[in-house]
């Protein structure tokens, strides 16, 4: 595998990093950190003259720019994500001061620009722990899930007043009794034939897939997934590149990783359970609308990994054939899909191996 140049966040956060994001196309870093602060991070490519070549080699620089680091929250901040481009450069972050915020980009020139909080999203009761955009199809939406429970979904209804943000629905998918974090990661499904869902991690091990109904106008639990003994660190759901299923991956402090395959059979009722037993089917009252795709739950394959170790954080690349996993020691793993479906760890990056490929890159560029 070949690694392109490893970079520094220098000057650096003054505390833990609790996230990290890149943008849509790649091309930007936003990280998150317990100091309150975020941190901007622009790729410059060489100059062409300097190189030789038209064509990036992979020596350019991940730079700050003047303005690329502000205050977001009076808390630690937890979560980061970018918005569609379409919508021009907006960030939202979420923090420990119970509140989701909302950036946008003011370029005032090439070396950088002013970020400007647009809307303070205050409804949590508790840390807001987790934080993410709808898929473009969907709309400008966001949901954030918190440390109460409770997943709220918010929505630009005029995308050029970026100040408001009702709340349009929330749902509660934790009680206190599943554990203190309450909600504790979630992700959109991105499928353009599927109504708006989302799959939802909780402290009580609970995985949970999220459906909105146009009938009731509300969103509802449509399945539970196989469950993990701890708190879920991650979940992910995979893009749907023309495949007659969906893949949801998930991670706990269990030391479990699983791949949930869940199947899209056509219109009608929910159907039941798959014949892996893995998980159960909740028609959350709404099984006779025609107006939602009947989905089924399949087997659930349990991932290997290094014992002892847990996964923290995890993602599919843009075809949901890689899920590239990192955790507490120290490494990513990189899991491929095989020709029967199974995810093996095919690849094992480490900063010394990165470190090692970068350096040999730049001497063969020189």
């Amino acid at each position: 595998m070949e690694a392109s140049l490893p970079f520094s966040t220098s000057p650096g956060h003054n505390d833990y990093v609790h996230d990290i994001k890149f943008n849509y196309y790649g091309t930007r870093i936003a990280t998150v950190s317990g100091d309150q602060t975020v941190k901007i991070f622009d790729y410059v490519s060489p100059n062409p003259e300097a190189t030789g070549t038209d064509t990036d080699t992979g020596t350019g620089q991940w730079l700050q720019k003047e303005g690329s680091t502000w205050q977001a929250h009076k808390g630690a901040v937890n979560r980061i994500c970018w918005a569609h481009p379409e919508y021009g450069d907006l960030l939202a972050t979420c923090g420990s001061d119970h509140t989701a915020q909302i950036w946008e980009e003011q370029r005032l020139s090439s070396m950088g620009g002013r970020w400007n909080q647009k809307a303070s999203l205050n409804e949590a009761h508790k840390s807001v722990t987790c934080i993410n955009f709808a898929p473009r199809h969907v709309g400008l939406k966001i949901a954030t899930g918190s440390a109460d429970g409770v997943v709220r979904v918010y929505e630009a209804i005029d995308v050029m007043n970026l100040n408001h943000w009702p709340l349009s629905h929330n749902f509660t998918t934790c009680s206190d009794s599943d554990g203190e974090l309450g909600v504790t990661s979630l992700s959109w499904c991105g499928g353009r034939f599927e109504p708006p869902m989302m799959v939802v991690g909780g402290s009580g091990g609970k995985v949970q897939v999220w459906r909105y109904s146009d009938s009731s106008r509300n969103w509802h639990c449509a399945y539970d997934l196989m469950s993990h003994g701890r708190s879920v660190s991650d979940v992910c759901w995979a893009p749907n590149v023309g495949r007659s299923f969906h893949l949801v991956a998930s991670a706990g402090k269990d030391g479990m990783l699983m791949v949930h395959k869940l199947r899209r059979k056509g219109r009608g009722e929910f159907a039941s359970v798959g014949d892996g037993g893995s998980g159960s089917g909740n028609n959350g009252g709404n099984s006779n609308n025609d107006d939602e795709l009947e989905l089924e739950v399949g087997k659930t394959e349990m991932l290997d990994v290094p014992n002892g170790s847990q996964i923290w954080r995890m993602d599919f690349n843009v075809t949901g054939t890689v899920l590239a996993c990192s955790g507490d020691i120290g490494t990513v793993l990189m899991y491929k899909s095989d020709f029967n479906g199974r995810f093996k760890c095919v690849s094992e990056v480490s900063p010394k191996t990165v470190q090692k490929n970068s350096d040999n890159s730049y001497s063969n560029s020189r």
